[in-house]
């Protein structure tokens, strides 16, 4: 029998013994030390015991998900008011350190205990804070719904708190919400909003951040000089704050810009220098994003097989981490790299599988996308009609939305049906339309795409020199020089000039669109 005099004592060491028996980063109390403290030890013991463990884990400088997942276990286990209190706290600061690591069952899983205990406290502003650490946990795992409902519930607690960052920051999970959705003019109202309040606040981090989703909300309806400005902004603010996770993720973002501008070598830097730090900080779900995003520049370039190593890779990290929306958005990228190769069934078959993910997230703007490319396969089957529908879906939801990129797209498509259905006049208004988004948006690649058709529309009509003025124009903006499809255009403009005798005028057009 332990004697009181000597139960301090006894009791540290009791402590320190369970610790002693293991290496490794995590020390669990040995089940017989656990199973003696039960059944022996006063209950405020019992509790002493599970804060001390508890302060050890959460003490720790950069704490692993284990030893977060222990702490909030024993301060639940020592059960007293303020324990939970802490319990809740931590809870909060494991979804901001876990955020993006993994581990997402079990973090939502200890979240939900976290929010019961809010619950029956009524400490409104922890529960405000649970909501939306939860809602943003449930958006990255393609829970749209689900998501929606717990960061609308965030948002209400904390704007009746009148509580401006943590409402700051229930917009800013809310508008990363509906810019994933598609909706990107409500997502844009959120995240100014957001930022209105970062800024009333003092809080430079929430104003890096939301300049980063506002350059996304740009990004989407294909302002993208705009976009830019505000990924400058979001670095420059990161940058002064030496936060590395901000700087990476504006760096992905800022290259899908440059891949879209047709600025290639720009992409690749920015994709390299943001994987860089993702592997360095232990981000996969940023790394799957990064790889997935270096694919369509491969498959620009015509690289396909990094494209399709770069698009495996992002496959497996979606897949491990449960991220379905990245999955899909790689096996779009995957389909592309199957297109170029012309393997059509099997294009056909991710794009299938894209747009069933797609659809099961409610993501609208990702089904149109799906739908272009699903609407390209059918064209190169011969089966037009079947095209024309999937391109007449994709223009809806591009307009509805306000996707310029994917509306032009999706033009480009109904052009090509009408051409070849030999409805010329629909073609080239569908293909006016195309290239007057192309030039608005200043996006060279599918300007090149636009001409090269009206091109072909021009030639079918034995209209010669418009058809050579066109891809004249569509060579000088291709700077792909070597790919396949350049040199295929080439190749068709010399037999042009060679069999109608326009030597001459080709020469004078080279000139006036500085073609060397």
């Amino acid at each position: 029998c332990i004697r009181d005099s000597n139960w301090s004592a006894a009791r540290d060491e009791l402590v320190q013994a369970s610790f002693l028996q293991f290496d490794g980063r995590v020390y669990t109390i040995h089940p017989q030390i656990r199973n003696f403290a039960h059944l022996y030890l006063p209950v405020e013991e019992r509790r002493r015991v599970h804060r001390v463990v508890a302060s050890y884990y959460r003490s720790q400088p950069q704490p692993s998900p284990e030893e977060w997942f222990a702490a909030y276990d024993h301060l639940e286990g020592a059960g007293e008011l303020q324990d939970l209190q802490e319990a809740m706290q931590l809870a909060v600061r494991a979804s901001w350190a876990m955020n993006g690591r993994g581990h997402a069952p079990a973090l939502l899983r200890m979240l939900r205990r976290a929010e019961g205990h809010a619950l029956r406290l009524e400490n409104k502003t922890v529960e405000g804070q649970l909501q939306c650490c939860i809602g943003g946990i449930l958006r990255q795992l393609g829970h749209y719904v689900e998501a929606l409902g717990c960061l609308t519930r965030s948002l209400a607690l904390h704007r009746e708190q009148n509580d401006r960052d943590e409402t700051g920051w229930a917009l800013y999970e809310l508008a990363m919400l509906l810019r994933e959705e598609g909706h990107f003019q409500q997502a844009g109202l959120h995240a100014q909003e957001a930022l209105h309040l970062f800024r009333e606040a003092g809080d430079p981090k929430g104003e890096a951040w939301m300049q980063m989703v506002i350059g996304e909300v740009s990004r989407g309806l294909g302002a993208y000089y705009e976009a830019l400005g505000h990924f400058d902004l979001a670095l420059t603010g990161f940058r002064n704050l030496h936060n590395d996770e901000g700087i990476a993720s504006t760096l992905r973002d800022r290259g899908t810009v440059y891949e879209a501008l047709g600025r290639y070598s720009k992409a690749l830097a920015d994709y390299e220098e943001a994987l860089r730090l993702f592997n360095a900080l232990g981000l996969r779900a940023g790394q799957a994003w990064v790889l997935a995003d270096k694919s369509a520049v491969y498959t620009d370039q015509s690289k396909l097989d990094l494209a399709e190593q770069s698009c495996s890779d992002s496959i497996a990290i979606f897949r491990e981490q449960h991220i379905r929306r990245g999955e899909g958005w790689a096996l779009r990228a995957m389909g592309d790299v199957a297109r170029e190769r012309h393997q059509n069934g099997d294009a056909r078959g991710y794009y299938e599988d894209a747009l069933t993910m797609f659809s099961g997230l409610g993501d609208r703007v990702d089904q149109a996308r799906v739908m272009n490319c699903l609407g390209a396969i059918s064209f190169d089957d011969g089966e037009h009609l079947e095209a024309k529908e999937y391109y007449e879906q994709a223009l809806a939801i591009g307009q509805e939305q306000g996707a310029r990129q994917i509306e032009g797209r999706a033009l480009r498509g109904l052009g090509d049906v009408a051409r070849i259905l030999h409805h010329y006049t629909e073609a080239e208004r569908s293909y006016q339309s195309a290239v007057t988004i192309a030039v608005e948006l200043d996006t060279p690649a599918e300007r090149c795409a636009v001409l090269h058709r009206q091109g072909i529309l021009s030639y079918v009509q034995q209209q010669y020199l418009h058809a050579l003025e066109y891809w004249v124009q569509a060579l000088a903006l291709d700077q792909r020089l070597g790919h396949p499809a350049r040199k295929d255009l080439q190749d068709r403009v010399d037999l042009l000039v060679k069999e109608q005798n326009l030597a001459e005028i080709y020469a004078q057009l080279c000139k006036q669109y500085g073609l060397e």
